[in-house]
């Protein structure tokens, strides 16, 4: 399938840091910033998420970016400030695993038709010898969408052998589901490749080149000078998934206590605080240098992190014959609708369960970076959040002056 590319040849990139430069510089309205922070106070007001923090750009700079609300309503109020970390639950999966599979790719170290069960000799079993890393990245692999790991096994090493053990949905590559497994599997390959911990490569390959300087795992440990935007009052939301497991009534290590400066997500809690699905703090401008890179493919402030190619790649549909249509660790916008908004079909990224997001359109050359903890106090199950996001990213779209398709 070629890739699809601008209509319009985009000016050369600048060897510099990504800066806030004017609306009009970058061929945006000058009320974007009104428009965009007009939309997030009044959905404060209506309490979908008490607090946001969010970066616009492309083009070569930062349009706008804020920071509105509490990021505490319980059991006191607290303002959002600036540097504040926001857990990004399953952006995790594109920002630091895809891209760690995609430079191991690179470097020669792995094929994306390679076996998983080359890199993790113990996960075999009926048809699990035909589930390739490709699989994993593009939800194809037949893995269980979620398993609470953490009601059998107590170790990181027993939990990763928990899915091993698992039976598979389908036979790989015949059906699709999003599975947080396939991407806890995939930083363990990460692991037995590099010898390195996901954290740890993630952290030397991606974040520290990229100037993702307050971007970090287990920040409670790693940063304790930094402060974070807590999500949900206990495991509220994950104790009544679990219930379905008649072991849950005899596991008592579900969090009571409000969910502040650790991972949300249990089993990535348990797996010490990192793993493949989820674990990534960060910050609206370490994501906006991120998603920079990405726009140019690949290139940021004049140096390159991944080829072209790799990220033209990332962002061909993969799973052409399947419902929803996935690139190499990003979802794709020609059949997300509701959440791309007005932005163009070729759009691509990923979306937390925290209420967090990374949108990249490449055609009109623009990226929005949304971050929330809409799951503060407690989660809302009424609500459909990537609407809320289709919203902002077709204020976005409208207060573009120059459009490129």
């Amino acid at each position: 399938m070629a890739y699809r590319t601008s209509k319009k040849k985009r000016p050369p990139r600048k060897k510099v840091s990504l800066k806030l430069k004017t609306a009009e510089e970058l061929g945006f309205k000058k009320e974007i910033k009104d428009r965009i922070e007009d939309f997030l106070a009044d959905c404060i007001d209506k309490s979908i998420f008490p607090c946001a923090a969010y970066s616009v750009g492309g083009r070569g700079g930062i349009v706008a970016e804020g920071f509105l609300g509490n990021k505490q309503v319980y059991p006191s109020r607290e303002p959002l400030e600036e540097n504040d970390l926001f857990d990004l639950a399953s952006v995790t999966k594109f920002v630091v695993t895809a891209v760690s599979i995609m430079i191991l790719m690179e470097r020669g170290r792995l094929r994306l038709d390679n076996p998983v069960s080359k890199f993790l000799p113990e996960f075999t079993g009926k048809h699990k010898n035909k589930a390739t890393i490709q699989n994993l990245l593009t939800h194809t692999s037949g893995l269980p969408d979620w398993y609470p790991l953490y009601l059998f096994e107590k170790s990181h090493d027993k939990m990763i052998k928990q899915i091993y053990s698992l039976d598979l949905d389908f036979v790989p590559n015949t059906d699709q589901k999003y599975s947080c497994l396939g991407y806890i599997l995939l930083g363990e390959i990460v692991k037995i490749i590099t010898e390195k911990k996901l954290d740890d490569f993630s952290k030397k390959n991606i974040l520290e080149p990229l100037n993702m300087n307050l971007s970090t795992f287990n920040p409670r440990i790693s940063s304790p000078s930094l402060h974070t935007v807590p999500t949900e009052l206990g495991n509220c939301y994950e104790k009544s998934m679990a219930e379905r497991f008649p072991e849950s009534s005899e596991y008592k290590d579900f969090r009571k206590e409000l969910i502040n400066g650790d991972v949300h997500d249990h089993n990535c809690f348990c797996l010490d605080g990192y793993s493949g699905n989820s674990g990534l703090f960060s910050t609206p401008r370490d994501l906006a240098y991120f998603s920079e890179m990405m726009l140019n493919e690949g290139i940021y402030a004049g140096k390159r992190y991944i080829s072209p190619i790799v990220v033209r790649l990332m962002k061909q549909n993969m799973t052409p014959k399947f419902p929803k249509s996935w690139g190499l660790g990003m979802m794709l916008g020609d059949t997300m609708n509701v959440l791309r908004g007005k932005l163009s079909k070729s759009c691509f990224g990923h979306t937390g369960f925290t209420g967090t997001s990374i949108w990249i359109d490449d055609k009109n050359d623009v990226y929005c970076v949304f971050l929330t903890n809409r799951i503060h106090p407690k989660v809302d199950k009424s609500l459909d959040f990537d609407e809320v996001r289709g919203e902002l990213h077709s204020i976005i779209y409208d207060n573009i002056a120059t459009k490129r398709v």
